[in-house]
């Protein structure tokens, strides 16, 4: 399971998404939504918005994760019957690798409603890499219960290596 691309399950493990591509959305996007638009708006080479928003993703934009949105993000073409399935199970868990660790995180779903930023913000970061994304697919935000995550190994920073506890949101 590569990374942000989490397998979707219930609680009772059934795969609902094999494979998810999740966004992080910053907790206020305007910038980012104004610049993935402009790159979609300002060219018809596709390769060339796709690669600035890459240069830009890798640049600094994760740099700060404190600006970064708890509910992570997903966008599923308007019929999808994956939708129905995950609104209607409530309470999910996603797993997947990062580097050599293992991530599972118990989250709710939620159905973002138009005109929330966050929506935006995905759609416009989703048609950078699938230029054809309609203005009615649906996008959903699954909020992480960190009490309930687990990551193995655990994360370890400085200061919890040095023998302090710390939390580092897990």
């Amino acid at each position: 399971m590569p990374a942000m691309r989490p397998r979707v399950s219930t609680k009772s493990g059934r795969v609902i998404v094999p494979a998810m591509t999740a966004l992080l959305v910053p907790e206020e996007p305007s910038a980012s939504t104004a610049f993935f638009k402009f790159q979609m708006q300002k060219t018809n080479e596709m390769e060339e918005a796709r690669a600035a928003a890459l240069n830009y993703l890798a640049a600094d934009y994760f740099q700060l994760p404190e600006l970064f949105s708890d509910e992570m993000t997903a966008v599923f073409a308007g019929g999808s019957p994956s939708v129905a399935s995950l609104l209607r199970a409530k309470d999910l868990l996603l797993d997947f690798e990062q580097y050599s660790q293992r991530f599972h995180i118990a989250c709710t779903v939620r159905n973002l409603r138009p005109a929330e930023p966050a929506r935006e913000s995905s759609l416009w970061h989703a048609r950078l890499f699938n230029p054809n994304v309609p203005q009615d697919a649906k996008v959903l935000g699954f909020k992480p219960d960190w009490k309930r995550a687990t990551a193995d190994p655990m994360p370890q920073s400085a200061l919890s290596r040095r023998g302090k506890a710390l939390n580092v949101g897990y």
